[in-house]
């Protein structure tokens, strides 16, 4: 499987992020590094930056979808890629993110104004 075709052709940005805090702590798990007791800045300078969730999910799509990437790489470069295509083998698209979908400037999703939404 190409992992990036996939994500490229589906318009992925990232895992949802509970998805992709169980991503990241099986890989972290299955590449030897279960045991390591790192912050956030060590983790990135190990190439494997942790998942935009919480407060961070406010980041922007292209933050998101770069340190996804740099996960992908620190999955293929420890010999545990497999974890992402499993997910994406059982999962399909059903846990990833494709960005920010904004209503047309013209959509009334009350309807007309005035009108009640109830």
């Amino acid at each position: 499987m190409d992992i990036y075709n996939y994500l490229e052709e589906n318009k992925v940005v990232c895992p949802y992020p509970q998805a992709w805090q169980a991503i990241f702590n099986q890989i972290i798990k299955e590449a030897g590094f279960e045991d390591k007791k790192l912050n956030w800045k060590e983790w990135s300078e190990l190439g494997m930056p942790n998942p935009l969730v919480l407060s961070r999910w406010l980041s922007s799509d292209n933050e998101k979808k770069a340190v996804f990437h740099a996960q992908i790489e620190f999955a293929k470069k420890h010999d545990v890629i497999h974890i992402i295509e499993n997910w994406i083998d059982e999962y399909d698209m059903d846990i990833f993110f494709t960005g920010n979908h904004f209503v047309e400037p013209d959509t009334n999703l009350v309807g007309d104004i005035g009108d009640s939404y109830n």
